[in-house]
């Protein structure tokens, strides 16, 4: 409603418009986000992460594209913080070369400065600068040598001998990468045609760690372990201050690892003074790093005793945690679940993942037949579908007795709906026709409703609460059920009687409902089975301690726990009178409790809390009260 109000349908097809032709043109990234993200709402398709990323991506400045683009990153927020930094990087470096065009022209013009020098990093993790164009001529004449970072010479490094050059493919001096005897005419010539294609396009800043054996292994600093890649182990380095994540020529070589051309060229810096334009790239090559399998981009760097640098691009891809203070690394749980959106879900078919497809169907319970129970069908004629009639004339029989001077009781009949009346017609024809009522002129009379049942039909119910006022009750003596359980002994057959009409079903006037609201104890129903549940009382003490005042409530965990004793079987035996038993008591500053045993198996628990005097007992009067409590109850 908001969206029809507000934005109608043509300007919702013009900011559609305006969203696919959107490129971030002079607005900073900031800016381009903010705007892209208002107009991506109007996009009549789904869009999923991956997508968005890379149309994101795709509208950036070719500066920062050229950047941005190869970290293959799939999470929108992290894109867009790595594009504000690639900007801020890059405003950065305008100024420095600005500063230094300008340096140059006050040496050329006859300044007798000494050149400034700019000091080499202190930390162990290089730092990877843009290459600045030295200005030749005037700059020479104050008599200040140039110092070359690789050999020390004073000359450029661009002018240093590639005689003594060492290959960072093969490792061996007299040649450079590019001319190396191992590499193959077709990958020379694909990088040549690549580079005149590419052109004269500027270096991009990055930043990794190259150090040797001996460094990685002296360092408390960094966080490094083993892992595995085309089923042989690697040693890896895990940098948080690395945007991308590299390999070493040596394992390329080591792996037989397929590379292709980087699009771009990285002017790298390593505390070992040695300037590397990285310029190859190895994509998604699996490794395997806690057991787990992943594809990662790596690009070509010659690190020396190091396999692999993974930096931020897997770190975030995989929500993996560095946890510093500890050197190790934290993964997330496996039982997490990823949500993924249809188009992302058919996005990764396309790139060739694997899916696994669950047909689920939900099965409804039918309704139990009586006829498929055996017991049932061995006794078929205990056990009718229905009651063909009364049953036969017996010595005992069942009679009302009534209080003395009680008159006939006569209720007249509740009002029924046409529908009811109908009902109650066709029930009374069938209990005629079996013989079970017979049409009466007695002055008594009781009324009848009709209540629904569970399957959707209705029971007849006759309303006796009158008649049962003057009835005399019969007085039993009913055995406790404590005894009932020692007589289980040596039984093979139980009953259990159930009534086929329920009797509590009757209907209470609207504005009597409240009347019949009875209140119950759950701890107080189940106290019947604390002999069955091992620690009874140490189970619901949370439940107790809230009929005292000012108690939190804390007792959820103590309800489930109970819940979940009360509906798993016990693993008791039965008892046997003739057998001796055996009890054994225990106390604490908490409870007592006991077990009674009979050839060495559980046959009860019984357990209870300390009152508030009991908890001043010493120690041994405690366990005399255990004794004496086991006692009491067996």
């Amino acid at each position: 409603m908001f969206m029809e109000k507000y934005y109608p349908e043509s300007v919702r097809h013009a900011k559609e418009a305006e969203f696919l032709r959107l490129h971030q043109g002079r607005l900073s990234v900031s800016e381009y986000a903010s705007r892209f993200e208002h107009l991506a709402q109007f996009y009549s398709q789904t869009i999923s992460e991956a997508w968005k990323c890379r149309k994101f991506a795709e509208g950036l400045k070719y500066e920062l594209k050229k950047v941005v683009v190869p970290m293959a990153i799939t999470e929108f927020p992290t894109l867009v913080e790595k594009a504000k930094i690639v900007e801020r990087l890059k405003g950065s470096n305008r100024v420095i070369r600005a500063a230094e065009g300008l340096a140059g022209s006050k040496r050329g013009s006859g300044s007798q400065g000494k050149p400034y020098d700019r000091p080499q990093p202190q930390q162990r993790g290089p730092v990877i600068r843009q290459p600045v164009e030295t200005t030749r001529g005037g700059g020479q004449s104050g008599g200040a040598a140039l110092r070359c970072y690789r050999c020390g010479g004073s000359h450029l490094i661009r002018d240093y001998s590639h005689i003594e050059s060492r290959c960072f493919r093969c490792q061996q001096m007299g040649h450079v990468s590019f001319n190396c005897p191992t590499r193959t005419d077709t990958q020379r010539s694909n990088v040549q045609r690549t580079e005149t294609q590419r052109g004269d396009r500027p270096t991009t800043a990055g930043r990794v760690f190259a150090l040797t054996d001996v460094e990685a292994s002296t360092s408390s600093n960094l966080v490094k372990g083993k892992g595995k890649a085309a089923g042989k182990d690697v040693m890896l380095l895990f940098d948080s201050g690395a945007s991308h994540s590299f390999i070493s020529y040596a394992c390329v070589a080591m792996l037989g690892v397929p590379v292709c051309d980087l699009g771009l060229r990285l002017l790298v810096s390593t505390p070992a003074s040695a300037s590397v334009v990285a310029s190859e790239l190895c994509v998604g090559y699996p490794i395997v790093v806690n057991g787990k399998k992943y594809k990662v981009n790596l690009i070509c760097l010659p690190l020396v005793d190091i396999d692999i640098i993974l930096g931020m691009d897997w770190l975030s891809a995989n929500r993996i945690i560095i946890d510093c203070a500890n050197r190790r690394l934290i993964f997330p749980q496996e039982e997490d679940e990823l949500l993924i959106s249809a188009g992302q879900a058919e996005s990764w078919l396309r790139d060739g993942a694997e899916c696994c497809l669950m047909l689920a169907m939900m099965s409804v319970e039918t309704e139990r037949f009586i006829s498929k129970i055996d017991v049932v069908r061995d006794f078929a004629e205990v056990l009718p579908d229905e009651v063909s009639g009364l049953p036969p004339i017996r010595e005992m029989e069942f009679g009302i007795e009534l209080v003395p001077s009680a008159g006939p009781v006569s209720v007249d009949p509740y009002r029924m709906a046409p529908a009811e009346l109908i009902e109650l017609k066709g029930q009374l024809e069938d209990l005629l026709a079996k013989q079970l009522v017979r049409p009466s002129v007695s002055p008594w009379g009781a009324p009848v409703l009709l209540v629904k049942k569970k399957d959707g039909g209705s029971r007849l119910c006759v309303d006796y609460r009158q008649l049962n006022k003057l009835t005399i009750k019969n007085k039993y003596p009913l055995p406790r059920i404590y005894d009932l359980m020692d007589q289980l002994r040596g039984a093979s057959v139980f009953s259990k009687i159930d009534l086929r009409s329920g009797y509590h079903q009757i209907r209470v006037k609207e504005g009597d409902i409240l009347k019949t609201a009875f209140r119950t104890s759950f701890v107080g129903l189940a106290g019947y089975y604390r002999q069955f549940i091992e620690g009874f009382s140490k189970i619901v003490a949370p439940l107790t301690q809230l009929t005292r005042k000012e108690q939190p409530f804390i007792c959820e965990r103590s309800f489930e726990e109970l819940k979940r004793r009360l509906t798993t079987s016990p693993v008791l035996v039965l008892p046997d009178s003739g057998e001796p038993f055996d009890v054994y008591c225990d106390a604490s500053h908490q409870g007592l409790g006991c077990v009674l045993m009979q050839h060495g198996k559980m046959v009860a628990y019984a357990s209870r809390q300390l009152k508030n005097h009991e908890r001043n007992y010493p120690t041994h009067d405690l366990e005399l009260a255990a004794v004496v409590f086991a006692l009491k109850i067996w």
